[in-house]
């Protein structure tokens, strides 16, 4: 699969992984100015940052196509916007609702998302993956479509009773154990057997995930913000 981006190796101070932020772009900064966050760390978000109706998506778009060390994978609210964009209807309702900045820069950053991005022994995809098959040979429409339950899912049956959901199992490749992270779905806690979810109940609850990945460090530090 060609829609990668592997940054295994990126020198870099610390590694912010965030969950789907729906367009709020003043909690992002509030957080990353509360942890300091500089040019010399990273920032990786799990998709889901642009909401169609929420006017703060376009600040965080152009946030992250201007940043150098902030990157993003596609997920379904990216998916949805670019359909979107091809509705002469919807794309109407979108242009007033942003104005002129949402120009063709900033639909081809959105277009040209990875769907997966590999930092070292993580994982970062939207919704989640298959846990029986090679990162490279999975349906690309998975990593944001799988859904919380593998029963919902049109992309994968664990043939199991127990109707197990795919982030129940860890996932190895080539024999050696990734952790996934995502975050276009929501499960109560944040690190599961797969690895760590970033997803947040929009309906109950405003408060994001974070994980923060430090050299230093030899667990994550979890971090939630509103």
């Amino acid at each position: 699969m060609d829609n990668i981006l592997d940054l295994s190796g990126l020198e870099t101070n610390r590694v912010f992984i965030v969950g789907n932020l729906d367009g709020e772009y003043d909690a992002l900064m509030r957080v990353l100015w509360q942890q300091r966050f500089s040019y010399l760390d990273t920032l990786i978000v799990t998709g889901g940052f642009f909401n169609e109706e929420n006017p703060k998506s376009l600040e965080m778009t152009i946030f992250l196509r201007n940043s150098m060390n902030c990157y993003s994978v596609k997920g379904m609210n990216e998916v949805n916007f670019i359909k979107s964009i091809g509705d002469p209807i919807k794309l109407d309702v979108l242009t007033k609702r942003f104005g002129l900045n949402l120009n063709d820069l900033i639909i081809d950053y959105i277009k040209d998302l990875p769907l997966v991005i590999r930092y070292n022994d993580y994982i970062i995809v939207n919704s989640g993956l298959d846990p029986t098959k090679d990162i490279n040979e999975q349906n690309p429409d998975i990593f944001y479509s799988i859904g919380e339950f593998d029963r919902d899912s049109i992309f994968y049956q664990y043939d199991n009773p127990k109707e197990e959901s795919w982030y129940t199992l860890p996932y190895r490749m080539g024999g050696r154990r990734l952790k996934v992270c995502f975050g276009g779905i929501y499960v109560d806690d944040i690190e599961v057997p797969a690895g760590y979810n970033l997803g947040r109940d929009s309906k109950i609850s405003p408060v994001f995930r974070c994980i923060v990945l430090d050299k230093t460090v030899g667990k994550p530090l979890i971090i939630t913000f509103q």
